[in-house]
């Protein structure tokens, strides 16, 4: 596809890395039809900031939406994911999916005890649990959600309505259960959409953090092991 038919969005709340800046440069220049990197800020939520860069995109003629968190860093060959990216409702000869995501580790607070990438399917009472092998896998993995930090979705998919708004998944008292990137997914996939993950344009996640919080994250982390974080041992 051209690059002219895909429009990079960054949400954000005005803080964006300076090595996502730096690639998504470099990716427009080396795709000059590229259009303008669109960045959205916003001080409420995420999802709020979500939905103002749909309704954005769906006033253009672009037939894919990539959205960039502005703490990843894309894949210089990013814009490659495009040739997965199935635009129409007919099916073709090789796999196609509507929703085609770059992998990124997550990150838990204060520190994640193993970083693992952000592809998950359902598990049968509804949760979500990593795809099997998540570590070894390669090319492109068909799943069931992803995270939105680096995911390019078809247009067709934004103008569903039973896919859209983004939105946090709360319960009766209002306390947050599902993120508003998985619900999306659980939407799509509820409307008969395809989700895939392509290991081989692997996304960096980064994230700042103080070193008393890393390591009040290594103490918090041993203690739930049952062990005691000591000082380093002198050379």
């Amino acid at each position: 596809m051209s690059p002219s038919k895909i429009q990079i969005s960054v949400p954000t709340r005005g803080d964006v890395n300076f090595n996502t800046l730096r690639r998504l440069s470099e990716i427009r220049e080396a795709n000059p039809s590229l259009p303008p990197v669109h960045f959205e800020a916003g001080r409420l939520s995420v999802a709020s900031v979500r939905n103002e860069i749909v309704r954005k995109f769906l006033k253009t003629d672009h037939e894919i939406l990539l959205m960039v968190d502005d703490d990843l860093t894309p894949h210089r060959d990013v814009l490659a994911m495009s040739q997965y990216v199935r635009l129409s409702a007919m099916e073709t000869p090789e796999p196609r999916y509507d929703i085609v995501g770059a992998p990124y580790m997550l990150l838990r607070q204060p520190i994640a005890m193993i970083a693992t990438p952000c592809v998950f399917n359902r598990g049968p009472r509804g949760g979500f649990k990593f795809i099997p092998e998540v570590f070894s896998q390669t090319g492109l993995v068909p799943c069931d959600a992803l995270g939105t930090g680096c995911m390019m979705i078809a247009r067709r998919v934004l103008e569903d309505k039973r896919c859209m708004p983004f939105s946090l998944g709360v319960d009766q008292d209002g306390v947050m259960v599902m993120t508003e990137d998985l619900l999306f997914c659980v939407r799509a996939k509820e409307a008969g959409y395809t989700v895939a993950a392509d290991f081989a344009r692997f996304a960096d996640h980064w994230n700042c953090l103080s070193l008393n919080t890393v390591h009040k994250g290594y103490m918090d982390a041993f203690v739930k092991a049952g062990k005691t974080l000591t000082d380093v041992p002198s050379a």
